[in-house]
């Protein structure tokens, strides 16, 4: 998963031209963009690598309407949270959508 981890870590900051930043909410500890002002509170996306998974937190909108569920095709049905991707594997498919999430969240 270490790998994994690495290479959307890379994807991510590539896409927001900015460096992660570790933070923690209660028992939660992840890898965060795009923090509100004042560098305090959720960030509107984040990482977390698991044992088997590599989960990454964003809401994608457009048009006001929630994203992730239209691309259930790529990440398939029991992949994919209100607000997460729960990824195992990366193809050239999956890093395409990513990037285009990022930039809709």
């Amino acid at each position: 998963m270490e790998d994994l981890y690495q290479e959307l870590i890379q994807i991510i900051e590539e896409e927001l031209q900015e460096k992660g930043k570790e933070y923690t909410l209660g028992k939660f500890t992840g890898l965060g963009w795009r923090f509100p002002e004042g560098e305090n509170g959720v960030p509107k996306i984040s990482l977390k690598k698991y044992e088997k998974t590599v989960n990454l937190y964003l809401f994608p909108t457009e048009n006001g309407e929630p994203l992730l569920a239209k691309y259930e095709k790529v990440f398939k049905n029991s992949n994919i949270g209100k607000g997460c991707l729960r990824i195992k594997k990366l193809d050239e498919e999956k890093a395409t959508t990513i990037r285009l999430l990022l930039h809709k969240s």
